[in-house]
């Protein structure tokens, strides 16, 4: 599973998106499932579901993958590293998606910072990000 994870990520940030569509589809043979919301269901690996979220940001679905984020992080699904991995990815996808930041939407980047940092709190990801916005602030 790590190594077609791996793949679809390199697929994914060098663009080769129909190739990082087939390694995540590749996962998920014998799931039933195609892609769609189902990918949320309890029964699929959290590490191929954020995956699936990455690849329809990438793909300019991103309505589809902040609603599939949202809902990731409210159940709860995955290690607290996972969590932490999507707050994160919440906190940039909301900081990239308006430039004009809104007292809402400060609030909403920082809450998704804070519990990035809070759920792994040694990942210096999250901490770089949360440093780097309150410096932007």
């Amino acid at each position: 599973v790590q190594g077609w994870l791996k793949l679809a990520s390199l697929c994914r940030k060098t663009g080769k998106l129909h190739m990082c569509y087939k390694a995540i589809s590749k996962l998920l043979r014998g799931t039933g499932d195609d892609g769609g919301m189902l990918l949320l269901a309890p029964s699929v690996d959290p590490k191929i579901t954020l995956a699936w979220i990455k690849y329809l940001w990438a793909t300019d679905q991103r309505k589809q993958a902040m609603e599939a984020l949202h809902v990731m992080t409210r159940d709860q699904r995955g290690s607290s590293a996972i969590q932490a991995r999507c707050h994160l990815k919440a906190g940039l996808w909301l900081q990239e998606k308006d430039e004009q930041l809104n007292p809402d939407l400060l609030s909403a980047i920082l809450h998704a910072y804070r519990n990035a940092t809070q759920l792994d709190t040694k990942w210096y990801k999250a901490w770089h990000h949360w440093a780097l916005f309150h410096f932007d602030l």
